[in-house]
């Protein structure tokens, strides 16, 4: 059955099996981090990270709506700081600041159900207590007005110049062409606020810069992929999957067998972004139960000396006397 979206169950042997094949293949610790990417959520990140005691490789399941822009680079910097090779599983949905933290890793993996989407920072909704809006909304609007403002100036232009038979001097119908574009677009234009654009551009320079600061230590892209991220896209939630992202990322691969195997296992934990958060290195609680099974093989043992079955003696305080190893902290290996 696997974890099935149940991360306080005890983890299921197939499960760490799977796990255990993979950190042994390359070395990893497995993380996963399925939540939304916010500042404090970044503060607690950092110092678990430093805290843990880190194999050389992070393998990191990345499954997120997005979030804060800050806090995004600053746990893809910790990230790069603390392991030799950030490997970003893209297991499931990753969007908006989740774009942005990956940009950290020096590799891209996904499985079948994975997908990016544009650099999109989210803006508070003018006039809107709880709700955010795309800064891509906004610059798409922007550019859709351009287009069409231009596109009616050329309309006018031509159909002046065209039914005046030449009698009208091209100044004359450009100035009339002018004029009936204002005429036309100006009440749209004159809603546009100019404190809420700029605070569009000032959140598209902070992801920008960012992205060029990662970029110095993955070296997994290039600027013209940052601008694309940012600005080539027409929606918040446009899929980017494996195939177009390996047009824009040096290293980019399809999970391995185990590691499609460990999104199977884990079910919506590693593909849908839930609304109870979870971070979690699992590579822990194959420690755990390797630790467990140690314990409990030493109590086997003991109780396999002549003249000890069923008795307690001062090095067996945590072994029953009904002939079972005791192993505290099982139960808690998963949560």
């Amino acid at each position: 059955m696997g974890y099935r979206g149940n991360h306080h169950m005890p983890m299921p042997e197939k499960t760490q099996e799977i796990m255990r094949r993979i950190v042994d293949t390359s070395n990893v610790d497995i993380l996963l981090f399925n939540a939304p990417i916010e500042r404090d959520r970044d503060r607690r990140m950092i110092s678990r990270c430093h805290k843990h005691k880190c194999k050389p490789n992070l393998l990191m399941l990345l499954v997120t709506e997005g979030g804060n822009p800050d806090a995004a680079y600053r746990i893809a910097r910790c990230l790069q700081d603390r392991y030799e090779k950030f490997t970003c599983f893209v297991s499931g949905y990753c969007k908006s600041a989740g774009t942005l933290l990956l940009l950290g890793a020096n590799e891209l993996v996904f499985s079948e159900h994975g997908e990016i989407g544009p650099l999109d920072i989210q803006l508070a909704k003018k006039d809107e207590l709880w709700e955010s809006e795309s800064g891509l909304t906004v610059m798409t609007a922007m550019s859709s007005l351009h287009e069409n403002a231009q596109e009616a100036f050329d309309h006018f232009f031509i159909s002046v110049s065209s039914r005046s038979g030449g009698r009208i001097t091209v100044r004359t119908a450009s100035e009339i062409a002018a004029k009936l574009t204002q005429a036309l677009y100006s009440p749209i234009s004159g809603q546009i606020d100019p404190i809420h654009m700029g605070e569009v551009y000032r959140s598209m320079a902070i992801a920008r810069e960012y992205g060029k600061r990662l970029m110095q230590k993955s070296k997994n892209f290039n600027n013209e992929t940052l601008n694309e991220l940012i600005s080539n896209y027409p929606s918040h939630g446009f899929v980017i999957d494996k195939e177009e992202a390996s047009e824009k990322f040096r290293n980019v691969r399809f999970c391995t067998e185990d590691e499609g195997a460990l999104v199977a296992e884990l079910g919506d934990l590693a593909q849908i972004a839930l609304d109870r958060p979870i971070i979690k290195y699992l590579s822990d609680d194959i420690e755990t139960q390797v630790s467990n099974d140690a314990r409990a093989k030493q109590a086997e043992a003991i109780l396999e000396q002549p003249g000890t079955a069923g008795l307690a003696t001062p090095t067996e305080g945590n072994i029953p006397t009904n002939g079972q190893a005791g192993t505290p902290g099982v139960a808690a290996a998963g949560g």
